[in-house]
């Protein structure tokens, strides 16, 4: 006796490209969700490399701003020049603007010190000046004065939308910085004891849901490392 063989129906078939089709979808949201989450871990990993790059090299400069190897038979005032760019009042060892701000420091032949381009080789006065990019490429850079001589403007980190300096002032004449003011209100330079950076970042999740489109990162320093 022969029974009949049946085909698969408009319906089972429906049914099944259905049943496939969530599948597909589900698949798909989970292979979208995790590509997402490795970008932002790999974003997010990058952005703290460049704030702990960012920081290591301006604090590296502020906290040497007023050295010089010969404190015997010299003073900040006949070490650090009125005359040195941007720099007008003698002996100051630190300056700034609303955008950028100036450390100089004095290195001796036998101890180098960490420079923008590097290490200092001999001994030489530095002037360092620290500003982000204003034609959009959101660069951290560093223009070096050597001796007088201006040297190639360096560009130390990208990622970089803005930076924000106030300056701890000794306004109470008690040798620590008591009050941090902005450049601007700066009336004697040479009461400068420290420098809070802030520098803004851009964010790499920026546009999903909650996120701002840059994140801050400040740091206190101290002129010669005191506070």
């Amino acid at each position: 006796m022969r029974t009949k063989q049946h085909g698969i129906g408009l319906i089972e078939l429906m049914v099944a490209m259905t049943i496939s089709l969530f599948l597909m979808i589900g698949l798909g949201s989970a292979y979208f969700g995790m590509r997402q989450n490795s970008i932002s871990r790999s974003g997010l990993s990058q952005l703290q490399d460049q704030q702990r790059t960012a920081m290591t090299l301006i604090a590296g400069a502020v906290q040497q701003a007023g050295f010089f190897p010969t404190p015997l038979t010299n003073t900040n005032a006949t070490v650090f020049l009125a005359s040195q760019s941007p720099f007008t009042v003698a002996g100051t060892p630190v300056t700034g603007t609303a955008s950028s701000f100036s450390v100089r420091y004095v290195t001796a032949a036998a101890a180098p010190l960490p420079t923008c381009a590097g290490l200092s080789s001999g001994a030489a006065t530095y002037v360092d000046t620290y500003s982000v990019s204003t034609d959009g490429s959101n660069t951290l850079n560093c223009a070096e004065t050597v001796n007088g001589v201006a040297a190639t403007t360096q560009s130390l980190v990208g990622g970089v939308a803005s930076m924000q300096v106030l300056f701890g002032v000794d306004t109470d004449g008690k040798g620590s910085a008591y009050q941090y003011q902005a450049a601007s209100a700066v009336l004697d330079w040479s009461l400068v004891k420290s420098a809070q950076v802030t520098l803004n970042f851009n964010n790499p999740l920026n546009g999903q849901p909650g996120q701002p489109a840059t994140i801050p990162f400040t740091r206190t320093i101290g002129l010669m490392n005191t506070l």
